[in-house]
């Protein structure tokens, strides 16, 4: 109730409420929205704009691969005068706050969820539309604890094991009372996956189960080498066929990741443009939705739902010891890099 309270006193005293946008009666311009996201995010951008609408006019901006390239683009669009920002890329939200507080403008945060918290303060100018792929990873490995055995062994590629992903799965995988042997990556600096040395190693260790964390069709080729497995439920693109039985969790479980947060992203907006919104603020406020996670499987190129997975605890041990330990890992932007 304080958070609530302490937010519609922030959106009045700027002066954003229906008076500083406008009544529902007048003529308004297209809300100017200023999108930055990698050119490769092609399903986000096509999602973004085939729902923007006749009274959205989405100027996009290259983000790049690091926050400060991210900052240096979304002050070049912000001071342009665009009256949203949406920005597709992890872990931007305490290098965007001072921008966004600075220009008084809303910030669009889509994330695949990679990163697990590390105590970010929050912001009433800053919109977190988040896969939440380590709360999924996490309910997985709980899951799997429970149901495929005490036992696992977590294959990464590279760039996952770069992210809090591996670390998600152990985390839950450990809650739930089973035990990770070993977190093997399956390809090098070069990007090659090379699969026959890492598929030796499980031999050797003999999990009750293995999970696959990738991004790339390349890197969840690896479900030929070990079939009935857990897999990531973030995917770019159509699935390999090899990954059919394999085991996920996501909040996205229809179609691909990327363009489900277009999707959702366009719906902010969809919002935000409407002619009787009680102000811009307000209408992202009131649109804000946390997507369940839902125990899936593959069936061909979909996963098929099965049911829900509990959230993971908001204060387990697991999680608290971020706060006080900075982060290691990669730096660039996900999944822009």
């Amino acid at each position: 109730m304080h958070t609530r309270r302490h937010f519609f006193k922030t959106v009045l005293g700027l002066g954003l409420g229906a008076s500083g946008i406008g009544l529902a009666r007048e003529v308004r311009p297209k809300l100017r929205v200023g999108v930055l996201a990698s050119s490769g995010a092609k399903g986000f951008l096509a999602a973004l704009e085939g729902a923007g609408g006749e009274r959205v006019e989405l100027l996009p901006g290259r983000l790049g691969t690091t926050p400060g390239s991210a900052m240096r683009e979304a002050s070049g669009l912000l001071a342009s005068k665009v009256a949203v920002l949406v920005v597709l890329g992890d872990g931007l939200e305490d290098t965007l706050r001072p921008l966004a507080e600075r220009y008084a403008v809303p910030v669009l945060l889509s994330e695949v969820g990679v990163l697990m918290p590390r105590g970010v303060s929050s912001s009433p100018f800053i919109f977190k539309n988040s896969l939440r792929q380590w709360q999924a990873e996490w309910a997985l490995g709980a899951w799997s604890a429970e149901h495929r055995g005490r036992t696992a062994v977590v294959v990464t590629g590279l760039l996952e094991a770069g992210y809090d992903l591996p670390y998600a799965f152990r985390a839950g995988f450990e809650a739930g009372g089973g035990q990770v042997l070993a977190t093997l990556v399956s390809d090098g600096s070069t990007g090659k996956h090379d699969f026959r040395a890492v598929v030796a190693q499980i031999r050797d260790l003999n999990p009750a189960t293995v999970h696959l964390l990738g991004s790339s069709r390349e890197g969840l080729e690896f479900a030929r080498y070990y079939p009935n497995l857990s897999v990531s439920g973030f995917g770019v693109g159509q699935l390999p066929p090899a990954l059919t039985g394999a085991f996920c969790a996501t909040t996205a479980p229809a179609g691909d990741g990327l363009e489900t947060l277009g999707r959702w992203a366009a719906t902010w907006l969809k919002a935000a443009e409407k002619p009787d919104s009680r102000g811009l603020l307000l209408a992202l406020h009131d649109a804000v939705r946390t997507e369940p996670i839902y125990l899936s499987r593959v069936q061909g190129s979909v996963r098929v739902k099965l049911a829900l997975l509990p959230e993971p605890p908001a204060h387990h041990p697991a999680l608290l010891s971020l706060v006080a330990h900075p982060r290691s890992g990669w730096t660039n932007l996900y999944p822009n890099v």
